[in-house]
Order: C-alpha cells, then structure tokens, then sequence
C-alpha cells in the first residue's frame, strides 16, 4: 500500500512510502476503509526500491499492524478515539506517546487531504 506523512519531501519526488505486510492468511492483513486512515506498523525492515522508501513487515512472524481512524467515526460507526480499530494479533498496547503521535497525524491528515 502507498503511505504518505509529514516526513516526506515532494521536491526531492519522495511524495510517498511502500508497506508491504507479508501474511499467511489475507484475514492476517490490514483493510484499509477510506484515505486518511492511520496506519501503525511495528518491526518493519526499511529498504530503498526504485528510490522509493519501502517498509517490509512479516505479520506471521513478530511484525504487527494496527488501524487508527483520522475522521470522527470508525468505518464501523463508532465514536473515534486514539484506540486503533482494527489491529493485528491478540491486543495493541499503546502509551502516552503513541497517543501524541496520533493526535499530530490526525492534525495533519485535516489539512493534507482537506
């Protein structure tokens, strides 16, 4: 999937990243609901392709994944919180920082994609 966050830097034609999750079963991936949504990936390897910075995750194998919503609700029609609405494994931890990080992507999410 195509990423976009305030890091990248459109003059140098970095104006997007790659993640790539590999998985055993396509239930073990993330779906992606609307543009905007919040994606965390944890133990990612980071490559260069084709001059594109590209994150490779394994989920079957200690990488995992979680899905924060940037809008109001959830695709599901929940009250938006910082708590992830769809994640890989059995829980997602998150603390304070996290918390901070998602409140920033979410600002910045507003205004990239209003």
């Amino acid at each position: 999937m195509k990423v976009v966050d305030p890091s990248l830097n459109p003059k140098l034609k970095q104006n997007h990243a790659q993640v790539v999750l590999y998985a055993k079963s396509f239930d073990d991936l993330p779906i992606v609901h609307r543009i905007g949504d919040i994606i965390r990936v944890n133990r990612s390897n980071l490559r260069m392709y084709n001059g594109v910075r590209q994150f490779n995750a394994n989920v079957y194998f200690k990488s995992s994944w979680a899905l924060f919503s940037a809008d109001k609700q959830t695709p599901i029609g929940v009250n938006a919180t910082n708590a992830p609405f769809a994640f890989s494994g059995k829980k997602c931890s998150q603390d304070k920082k996290d918390d901070e990080i998602v409140n920033s992507m979410k600002k910045w999410v507003a205004t990239f994609f209003a």
